[in-house]
């Protein structure tokens, strides 16, 4: 298992229960609220109706996720992992 906790994922407003598998992105403990809003705020990725909400991580979806964020200076970063954590 990893050490992150927490990712994010989009999803539709009010459906926070399901979330899209490819959007699934490692977020610091920290930060994360953090990266939810700024995502929310810029409208990254989104279409209509759909918001970027914040998860807790399992071992069932630690295996699913192949990207990470991360903030430096106040630029955020997405990389994309060659494997899960």
């Amino acid at each position: 298992m990893t050490n992150y906790k927490y990712f994010i994922a989009k999803t539709i407003k009010g459906q926070e229960f399901i979330y899209s598998a490819d959007s699934m992105t490692f977020v610091p403990t920290s930060t994360r609220k953090q990266f939810v809003d700024a995502f929310n705020a810029a409208g990254y990725q989104l279409k209509n109706n759909e918001i970027w909400h914040i998860y807790e991580n399992d071992c069932i979806t630690d295996r699913r996720i192949y990207k990470t964020a991360t903030q430096r200076n106040g630029k955020i970063t997405i990389r994309k992992l060659l494997r899960a954590i």
